[in-house]
Parts: structure tokens; sequence; C-alpha cells
């Protein structure tokens, strides 16, 4: 069957209820009465693919959940109803993270992957400068997850994957006096300040906690 014609209406249902059809510049399905339904019966998937082939977003029908390879964009709240949570990826690749990250910034060279900045004011804006145990500590802290801020990103608070990071797995993970690292030990120099940033979970992944609070060593 073929409407060849623009605004040419498939219409469903005794009053007309749903109409399928394309107007020459968009493709419409309209409901004008209950829920619209697209199922699919047993295990398989639903699909939805964009630019013939790329595929935007998959409902597994097995494990009933949203797959998306493309970002999600909420112009209103997020609830998370009942016995809901976020869980964080504890699998992610090398130089991959899970978790919040913001892309804004500038600094004055480029920056390194996994390591340690602090923000800083320049002029009323915000840019990112390496830190140490003696450098910017008190400050907002994030980890650089590429070479640029306000392109890659730079993570504030979850999982990161940190290839053989020699840290110990539960232990607190500091600010090192060495600049943009981390350490097990804490600092003990006078002027120093403790600040605890994570813990590893296993030797290749860390979770990235800046805790709120520090101590300055007398």
């Amino acid at each position: 069957m073929h409407l060849d014609s623009d605004s040419a209406q498939l219409q469903l249902g005794d009053d007309n209820d749903m109409q399928v059809y394309h107007n020459g510049s968009n493709g419409f399905i309209n409901n004008g009465t209950g829920n619209l339904y697209l199922d699919v019966t047993g295990s398989d998937d639903m699909v939805f693919r964009y630019k013939s082939n790329d595929v935007a977003m998959t409902i597994d029908g097995g494990a009933s959940s949203i797959i998306t390879s493309v970002s999600l964009r909420a112009d209103s709240s997020i609830v998370l109803n009942g016995d809901s949570n976020i869980v964080l990826d504890t699998s992610v690749s090398s130089g991959e993270s899970s978790g919040t990250i913001i892309k804004a910034g500038t600094h004055m060279s480029a920056l390194v992957a996994g390591n340690l900045y602090y923000a800083s004011n320049s002029m009323g804006s915000l840019q990112w400068a390496g830190t140490d145990a003696d450098t910017g500590t008190k400050n907002m802290i994030a980890l650089s997850l590429g070479t640029d801020a306000d392109v890659d990103g730079m993570l504030l608070n979850g999982i990161y994957h940190k290839a053989s990071h020699s840290f110990t797995v539960g232990l607190p993970i500091y600010i090192s006096t060495t600049p943009m690292s981390m350490t097990n030990t804490a600092p003990s120099g006078s002027g120093d300040y403790v600040r605890v940033v994570g813990y590893a979970i296993d030797s290749n992944h860390i979770y990235f906690c800046p805790d709120n609070t520090w101590v300055e060593i007398a």
C-alpha cells in the first residue's frame, strides 16, 4: 500500500483515532485516544535507530534494561522512585570513568588524563591548575579525563580506571606532595595539607571522592 502524496494519512480505528503520515518534512504517528503501545513479544529487543544504521537506544527484552549510545538530556528532574539507585560502572576500561563530571574551565597548558587539578579563579572565570599537598589543596579538586577540561571533562566523583595504580584496596588515597599525583601515604611535612580524594576498589580502578575536609600539618 502506497500513500504517495504529502500528508496522506493511514487512519486506524473506528473514529480514525490513529494517523500515520508524512507531511513532506517530518513523519508523524498521532494517537488521539488511549495509550500508544510499542511492543515486542518474548525476550527480543526493541531497537531505535537513526541515520539508517546507527543505534540510538535498545530496550533489552531479556535484561529489562535500556541501553543507549547517545547522550540523554533531562529538561526536568530525574526522580528515583522506591528501591532505585544510581549504579556506577566498576569495570570501565583504561582511562574511562563512570560518575559525575563537568565540562568547564580553562587551563594554562594541556592537562594530563588521570592527574589531579584544583579549581582556581582567573579574573572571575574557572581555571584548572595542578594541585599537590601544598598548592590548591583546599579548593575544589577534580581528576582530568583528557587534555582539555571543557571538551574531555573533569571527574568530580565516581569510578576511574587508572591502570596498575599500585594503591592498596580499601585504604584512603591522599593528595600527594608530588605535583598532580595521589598516594596512600598521608603528607606529614609542616604546612602540608592532608586531604583524602578516594579509595582503590581493585588493582586498576579507584573510587574518586574528594573529601570536603582537610587537615593542615603544623
